[in-house]
Formats: structure tokens, C-alpha cells, sequence
């Protein structure tokens, strides 16, 4: 009897092992990990060592800790002297400034929450844009790219899915809608990151990062840019084979679109006008984090700052030949993220042909961490920064 169990164990864990290297965990169960070729190896980026990264972000307030969780952006709003953030649950949240304590030390007392949220979910809502005076354009990873109306609160799906080129073929839905920058005449361009769909996971909300970690793993390009117009209702595709699409920054006269590639660690550069329209290239690699968000700023518009949500592990190389592991590993991502994760902020601002002009690091993360966007407030020297991971967003002095 005992010789029989013993059997039926060795059988019942192969079975296991033989499902858990040919499946992906969940919500990547439909695929397995790739093998990786030399041109893709190439790409995958090395972790900067620490001394090459100043610690000179420091400067730092971190506003409403005990009221916003995950809010990967945050707009500041000048006409209305107001912020608003989106957090990782689907809520709006909005603060005025509060004239009463505008000197105070303690800068949550500058800020009064207004009291009426709105709610976008179901959902994971990412990048956002403030549109026209009571608009909220937001990419959320399960729906796509929505848009809210801050006067009624009515919520509206703009679009989901690719437009089919013929009337007789369906359109193509796309997942995981991310960041997104919107022209003068109203055409919005966004990111897709991956093929695959985001799980709401067992604290409520929808997991992003884990999609990120199994795309990583799984070794796929599938991001995407898409164009959302608005007069035609048309959305299409016009980059593709992206190693994560995340931030998206139209460039000042609109000759060209920045695209954040995460998981290659650059940033690149699609032309909409001239001789090079239609053609893509890169506009800054070897970057030294994992970039998120991309962002012109509105002080010197020819530049742009660009977001480190993370450090660059050294899992994707050393893990790149073992596509069997990597399947086998996705299971477990989050416990093995845990083990290996490492806390760190930083901001770069660059010019318009990718030279780097400043960089501002905490590379501990001890004061600074998952910093996933950053926009420009009152000064050129004040940046208000999304918080992907934690609670709160900040507030970056840079004098």
C-alpha cells in the first residue's frame, strides 16, 4: 500500500512540474516563457552600479500617506490650484490648496482632500490627463482608454479594441492600456504594454506589477502605441513589438511621440511628420532604472522628465537561456519579487534629442521609491510624483 502512494505522489508531482513548465501563472496561464535570441539578450538592460547614481534626491515631502494608495499619477491642475490623483482601488481624488496654512512646514496642512470622489473602476486606472475643463482622460488597464466627465461623473469607454481595416472582420481588442499624451486637436496617443490581461489579485485591486514581472519573464514584445481619433472614432496601431509600452510625451510641435520601453530600460521615438514619418528609432537607451512615465515639461517644452519606478534587476539575463525556469518561476513571481526587490526612486530630465540635462537619484529608495510619473507644478524646480507601489504621492523640491 505504502509502495502505491508513494507512487501515485511521485506521479501526482510530475504532473504538477509538467504543468507548471509548460503554463504561465495566472493571468498569463494561456502562454508559456520564450526562448530569448541574441538581438532580444542584447537589449535586456545591466544593473548601474550604486556609486555611478548620486544620492541627490532628497528634497522630498510625501503628501496624503493615510488617504491615497498607488496613485501611479498625479496632475497638477493650476487653473483650479489643484491636484488630483487616481488611486490603485479606481477612486478620484482631488485636493484644493488651503489657503489658511499655505507657509505651514507640515505640507499636508497646504492641501484640503475634497470631500466628493469619483469612482472609474473596476479597474486599475494608471496614466491620466486632465482634458478641457471637466474632463479626465485615463488609460486603465482592464477597460482601455476611458474618459470621466468631473461634473456628472459619467464614465465613458472610448475605446477598447483596434479598428478592423475591413467591415467584415471583427476589431482587435487590446489589453492593459498605460500611459498616454493627448495633441492639440484632441487625437490621443497611448500605450498598450502587453498581449495579456491584469487579475485582481486578494487586496482588491487590479495587479498591474505582477503583469509586469510575467511579461518580463515571459520574454515577449507584445506592447503596443495606439491613436485614438476622436472625430473618427478610429483607433489603430502604429508601433508594435514593444518590450512593455509604458509612458507616452508628444514633443512640442508634435513631430514625434516618445514611448517608454520598460523592460529594455529606453525610451523610444516615433516620427508623425517629415522625412521620417512612419519610422521608429531609438531616443535614449542604457538608461539607468527601470523607466515608467514620460512627461514634456511645460517650462522648457524641448525637454522631457522621465520617471524610475525601479533598479535594474539581473534576473532577466541570468534567467534569458532558461525558458522552462522562467515558466516554472512565474508561479511563484510574487514571493520571488519579494525576496529580490529593492526600494528606489529617481527623475531625469532630458533634452529633445535624449541628452540627459539633470538626474536626481535616491537610489535606497529610503526617502524617495516607485516613482512612476512626475509633472512639473508651480516652478520649473517642483515636481508632484506618482507612487505605484506605496501610499502617497510627492512632492519634489529640486533647489
Amino acid at each position: 500500500m505504502s509502495t502505491l502512494m508513494n507512487f501515485l505522489a511521485i506521479v501526482g508531482l510530475a504532473s504538477l512540474l509538467c504543468n507548471y513548465v509548460n503554463e504561465m501563472g495566472s493571468p498569463y496561464s494561456s502562454y508559456k516563457a520564450l526562448p530569448i535570441g541574441k538581438s532580444h539578450f542584447d537589449l535586456l538592460p545591466s544593473p548601474s552600479p550604486f556609486p555611478k547614481l548620486h544620492n541627490n534626491l532628497t528634497n522630498v515631502t510625501k503628501l496624503f500617506s493615510s488617504f491615497v494608495w498607488g496613485s501611479e499619477s498625479v496632475e497638477y491642475d493650476e487653473n483650479n490650484d489643484s491636484l488630483v490623483m487616481i488611486d490603485r482601488y479606481g477612486f478620484v481624488i482631488t485636493a484644493h490648496r488651503n489657503r489658511d496654512h499655505y507657509h505651514d512646514n507640515d505640507h499636508d496642512q497646504t492641501w484640503e482632500l475634497d470631500a466628493k470622489q469619483h469612482y472609474v473602476g473596476p479597474g486599475r486606472p494608471l496614466g491620466f490627463h486632465l482634458h478641457k475643463k471637466d474632463s479626465l482622460i485615463i488609460c486603465d488597464s482592464l477597460k482601455g482608454l476611458t474618459q470621466l466627465n468631473t461634473t456628472t461623473g459619467v464614465l465613458t469607454i472610448l475605446t477598447n479594441a483596434i479598428t478592423s481595416p475591413t467591415p467584415a472582420t471583427p476589431p482587435l481588442p487590446f489589453n492593459y492600456a498605460n500611459d498616454l499624451d493627448i495633441s492639440k486637436t484632441g487625437k490621443v496617443y497611448f500605450s498598450s504594454s502587453t498581449e495579456a490581461s491584469v487579475e485582481l489579485n486578494s487586496q482588491g485591486y487590479f495587479d498591474t506589477m505582477k503583469s509586469y514581472l510575467l511579461s518580463a519573464l515571459r520574454g515577449h514584445d507584445g506592447g503596443q502605441l495606439l491613436l485614438f481619433d476622436p472625430t473618427t472614432l478610429e483607433t489603430t496601431s502604429i508601433v508594435q513589438n514593444v518590450a512593455y509600452a509604458n509612458g507616452v510625451a508628444l514633443s512640442e510641435h508634435e513631430d514625434f511621440v516618445l514611448i517608454v520601453e520598460s523592460s529594455n530600460a529606453r525610451v523610444l521615438r516615433h516620427w508623425l511628420v517629415g522625412e521620417k514619418a512612419g519610422t521608429t528609432d531609438v531616443f535614449i537607451d542604457n538608461l539607468p532604472a527601470i523607466p515608467d512615465g514620460i512627461t514634456r515639461s511645460k517650462f522648457n517644452s524641448n525637454s522631457f522628465w522621465i520617471a524610475f519606478v525601479a533598479p535594474i534587476s539581473p534576473l532577466p539575463k541570468l534567467l534569458a537561456k532558461f525558458p522552462k525556469i522562467r515558466t516554472l518561476l512565474s508561479h511563484h513571481i510574487l514571493s520571488l519579487y519579494s525576496l529580490v526587490s529593492k526600494s528606489f526612486g529617481g527623475v531625469m530630465r532630458v533634452d529633445s534629442d535624449g541628452k540627459m540635462l539633470q538626474s536626481y537619484f535616491n537610489p535606497l529608495g529610503d526617502i524617495i521609491s516607485s516613482t512612476s510619473s512626475c509633472k512639473e507644478g508651480q516652478s520649473p524646480t517642483q515636481l508632484y510624483c506618482g507612487n505605484l507601489l506605496s501610499s502617497g504621492v510627492y512632492l519634489v523640491n529640486l533647489e
